[in-house]
């Protein structure tokens, strides 16, 4: 015996929800979520799309540029890998710091090559991301790197935010809106 039709389910007492949604044959779902959910983000997703022009063939780690007190500051890579947020010594000096200006660190850290190395002190700055701005708590070190900043998974989990070194891109979610920063050869965008 065939069962009849579930019943139309109906909106939530106090919202409402259109009658009709016209959807293109050829709406991906990225699309139809972006459709139900317009005006206020609540996921961000990844797609083809999203890929650098050459594609998927590529190793390039994720680096962006960040604004920090009226500078744009290139090379800040970012990686989760990494259980902190890194201010390389060389970077701090060049914006303005001295040694005297670091909050106090007891802390020792293995880094890359294996060898220890003592946190020379914390700063915790203001950057502009996107059109968003982060305090960020940084582990200042003296290391030989290709990064002039380093944030790792402290700022990632608290930006709720998405890094895709695939993409070349990290998106989060800023007033409900999906903001997605990107380094393009040598341009900054920030949609």
């Amino acid at each position: 015996m065939q069962q009849p039709p579930p019943t139309a389910a109906m909106p939530v007492k106090g919202t409402s929800a259109p009658k009709k949604i016209r959807v293109e044959t050829t709406t991906f779902p990225e699309g139809l979520i972006h459709m139900m959910t317009a005006g206020r983000a609540t996921c961000i997703v990844f797609s083809d799309d999203d890929l650098p022009p050459e594609g998927p063939d590529h190793t390039r780690p994720l680096y962006i540029f960040v604004g920090y007190s009226g500078r744009q500051v290139p090379s800040v890579l970012l990686d989760n890998g990494l259980a902190l947020n890194v201010y390389h010594l060389a970077t701090a000096i060049a914006l303005g710091y001295a040694p005297s200006d670091f909050g106090p660190s007891t802390q020792t850290i293995r880094v890359y090559d294996s060898t220890r190395r003592e946190v020379m002190g914390i700063l915790e700055i203001e950057l502009l991301i996107g059109p968003t701005t982060f305090v960020v708590v940084f582990q200042v070190l003296r290391i030989p790197t290709s990064f002039n900043l380093f944030l790792g998974r402290p700022w990632i989990h608290r930006a709720g935010a998405i890094p895709s070194s695939l993409h070349q891109k990290v998106k989060f979610i800023h007033d409900g809106q999906v903001v997605v920063v990107q380094f393009v050869g040598d341009m900054f965008i920030s949609a």
